[in-house]
């Protein structure tokens, strides 16, 4: 079923698909390229475009604002100011102004209110400048308008705490209301209280517009009681009611249930419904009694039926109470639920738009396809939708992303199939080719979707996913940091190459490098650094480590976008790089250069403790120990220096462990009294689970199994084991360090040195495994029994040794499972 709806939409769009994605033209040849089809430059006369007056270009902007096409309004801003500037250099100062200040502020105003902020803001330096129009409070409105939209209004209260002093201007509350109803749009509720904290720290008082926005945000948290405080500091303030008031706290209350407090508030608004005027024809009055109806509508429909709230819609339009596509709409709400066809779909609007005397619109439509497509889909629901969504288009309604995204979600989640990412770019398409303005076209949620879909691990489509981009930045939609960063990585998770994952992070990021901050920055690049590839193109090397002028790009990038690598950046690549098969000291060293001449780098412990592994998994034992010794000389404990910590101890044992010259354990050896006693030089330490299993794996790896066995089956034995006898070791200026109970890994480690040590050892410390840590036995006890004490296993372990051995030499990883913990160690 579902495949027969698919195929008839893909027959009833394919000639609007068709045209969505055309070819890309041809690059323009450049200066250093050859021209096709000409040996000389052509006549400028024959090519020049003729130049639009500034006079003619006015004109289509006013019309752009008209049609409500941003991206037109921006393309041709440029060109405006540029042909303003030519005329006035040219013309005597009596010629007529290209805008006026009215037709100024409502492009201003448009540009602010579609995520055009950097236009919004253009046009607000340009106005003294370039236009003659000395800035009023209004431009500053508008600009605080354009800052809280686009996500920044921390930014928006400076500019409003500094207008005062820079342009001898004070903000109004309108200005502070344009903050408030930012911080909801970011659902933001805490950032809402401190700008009204902000605004009356400034003198400033919350008038009825501020209590309006924010009992509606507390309707949005469930907050009943925040609400009621709201109303009830209205009163006290003696700010009125008004009918948004009245509106906001029925719908409110009538969402959550609250049918009590919202009978309280409809007897009100009844009652201001009925006393206004039925011929009233203002714009603004006639929007608000509209909303009023509608939630009187709604709350006959609550309280007693869908029947009732027609019937009471039928009272108000035969009194000539305005009626609106709204008041449709939230009878529609309340009619779906029963609905099971697109048939039952389209004849509940019918009889509402007969009953009420209105078109049924797009909202009501999406209302109609989202209920069909929430339906399961074994019972058609997904089919329904789409035949609903089909009845729509014939019916020449025109869709908007809330008609598309019910039905991306159910075709696209929890996973596609090719199937469904067909219908979807199908769907997509019908809906970017037929919007003609910036309320219909393909929003943030629409493209969000789509690009989850196409980093699907099992049905990847990057290309797609690269023309969608494109038309992004096309349109101007943005996505915040948070979302840009995850499909960066889900992206770069799809691609087949480490060529491709960088295209996929380059082409998200030029969407708005702003939004990215060192975190991100980071996020991204741990995400790029644990791909798997079996070669890449940009680097001949035979490993699958990526290529060392893609890490230089992301870090460039960070240092253009403002946010410099960090020690945590150079952390992660130390890392990487020393895991790495070709892993060299060269190769860290050239870091660790790196690391002393970055001027914004403020190098910490962990920086340092990843600096002395990098080394240490190189086999450059030496430079770990300078490392080490250089960070003796600086506090630990001491948030401002780069002192030593558990996981630089784990880390210099683990050094001295695989190094296994004589030098190395009496280092090692004298580190591990100095804890002991609380003698060490840089610093109290105490001793971490993680630094005994360190101490025994290096014991184990120097020969010295006795010890290892003593150091586990003694100090780390079960407390009620575990001898009080006084060694020496609690002498010194600190009291002995408690040691941990060995756990499954501890044993698990001594007992693979004591199979490569001998049979015997291996006989002796499995039975102390059974008689001392019986608790541990089961899980251990396939290890500790296994025959490696015979000729064959001998032979086989000195192979794996000296397999091990080379690896060490060649400074490769740590090569017994032991020491995989080292990383974790803190």
């Amino acid at each position: 079923m579902r495949r027969a709806a698919a195929g008839a939409l893909r027959t009833a769009l394919g000639s609007r698909s068709t045209q969505a994605h055309p070819r890309p033209a041809p690059r323009p040849p450049t200066a250093s390229s050859p021209r096709p089809f000409s040996s000389s430059t052509p006549a400028a006369f024959f090519f020049r475009k003729p130049t639009k007056s500034a006079q003619d270009l006015a004109g289509e902007l006013v019309q752009a604002c008209r049609d409500d096409r941003p991206d037109i309004m921006a393309k041709l801003y440029p060109s405006f100011v540029e042909a303003v500037s030519n005329s006035s250099s040219s013309s005597s100062s009596s010629s007529r102004a290209p805008l006026s200040r009215g037709q100024f502020h409502d492009l201003m105003r448009f540009a602010a209110t579609t995520g055009k902020s950097r236009l919004a803001l253009r046009m607000f330096n340009d106005a003294p400048v370039r236009l003659g129009f000395a800035h009023s409070l209004e431009d500053h409105h508008i600009l605080v308008i354009a800052l809280s939209r686009a996500g920044r209004p921390d930014k928006a209260i400076a500019w409003l705490e500094s207008m005062r002093d820079t342009h001898g201007l004070a903000p109004t509350v309108s200005e502070w209301n344009a903050v408030v109803q930012g911080y909801r749009r970011m659902r933001d509720l805490a950032g809402m209280r401190a700008t009204v904290d902000r605004m009356r720290a400034r003198g400033v008082e919350p008038n009825v517009v501020t209590f309006n926005t924010l009992i509606a945000a507390l309707f949005e948290y469930g907050d009943l009681d925040g609400v009621r405080r709201a109303v009830a500091d209205m009163v006290e303030r003696g700010v009125e009611r008004d009918l948004w008031t009245e509106q906001t706290l029925l719908a409110g209350f009538l969402n959550v249930g609250e049918l009590a407090s919202a009978r309280d508030v409809q007897r009100r608004l009844k009652s201001l419904v009925a006393s206004a005027p039925s011929d009233s024809r203002g714009k603004g009055k006639a929007s608000i009694d509209a909303g009023a109806v509608a939630g009187l509508v709604q709350f006959e429909t609550v309280e007693h039926s869908l029947e009732a709230g027609v019937s009471l819609a039928r009272e108000f339009r035969e009194r000539g109470l305005p009626l609106s596509t709204r008041t449709l709409s939230t009878l529609v709400q309340y009619g779906v639920s029963e609905l099971g066809t697109a048939d039952e779909g389209a004849a509940l609007l019918d009889r509402l738009e007969d009953a009420l005397g209105v078109e049924a619109d797009r909202h009501a439509w999406s209302t109609v396809v989202a209920a069909l497509a929430r339906r399961p889909a074994a019972d058609g629901g997904l089919d329904e939708a789409l035949r609903a969504y089909q009845v729509a288009r014939d019916r020449s309604v025109r869709p908007d992303s809330s008609m598309i995204q019910p039905l991306l979600t159910a075709l696209l989640l929890p996973s596609p199939t090719p199937d469904t990412i067909a219908t979807a770019r199908e769907l997509y398409d019908d809906l970017a080719t037929s919007s003609k303005s910036f309320t219909t076209a393909p929003d943030a949620s629409v493209y969000v979707t789509l690009l989850r879909a196409c980093a699907d691990p099992v049905h990847p489509d990057l290309e797609w996913s690269r023309s969608l981009v494109g038309d992004m930045k096309q349109r101007g939609i943005r996505l915040d940091g948070a979302s840009t960063t995850w499909h960066i990585v889900a992206l770069m998770r799809a691609a087949s190459s480490f060529d491709e994952a960088f295209a996929a992070y380059d082409e998200m990021r030029a969407l708005d490098p702003s939004v990215l901050d060192r975190k991100d920055y980071n996020t991204i690049l741990s995400a790029f650094t644990a791909l798997k590839f079996p070669s890449s193109s940009s680097s001949s090397s035979p490993d699958s480590a990526a290529p060392a002028p893609l890490i230089m790009e992301f870090m460039t990038d960070m240092r253009t976008s403002g946010h410099p690598p960090n020690s945590a950046t150079y952390a992660l690549l130390l890392t990487y790089f020393s895991r790495a098969a070709s892993a060299s000291p060269a190769t860290i060293a050239h870091l660790h250069s790196l690391i002393k001449l970055d001027v914004h780098l403020d190098p910490d412990t962990p920086l340092f403790n990843a600096l002395m592994g990098a080394y240490s998994r190189t086999g450059a034992f030496n430079a770990a120990y300078r490392i080490w010794d250089a960070m003796l000389l600086h506090r630990s404990g001491d948030p401002t220096e780069a002192g030593i910590d558990a996981k630089t101890v784990s880390t210099l044992l683990d050094t001295a462990a695989h190094d296994g010259s004589p030098a190395a354990q009496r280092r090692a050896e004298r580190v591990w009294a100095d804890l002991a006693r609380g003698t060490l030089v840089g610093g109290r330490v105490r001793r971490t689970a993680n630094n005994w299993d360190a101490w025994v794996e290096a014991l184990g790896r120097w020969g010295r199994l006795d010890e290892a066995e003593q150091v586990v089956f003694g100090d780390m034995a079960p407390v009620e084991r575990r001898q009080r006898a006084s060694d020496g070791d609690g002498d010194g200026d600190g009291a002995r360090d408690v040691a941990p109970v060995a756990s499954e890994g501890t044993v698990r480690a001594l007992l693979k040195f004591a199979a490569r040590d001998s049979s015997e050892a291996q006989r002796r410390v499995a039975q102390r495994v059974r008689d001392e840590r019986p608790d541990l036995w089961p899980a251990v006890e396939k290890l500790a029994l296994r025959k490696r004490w015979t000729s064959e296993g001998q032979q086989d372990e000195r192979v794996q040794e000296s397999e091990e051995g080379g690896r060490e030499e060649r400074g490769g990883f740590f090569s017994s499972a032991a020491t995989a913990k080292v990383d974790e160690r803190n």
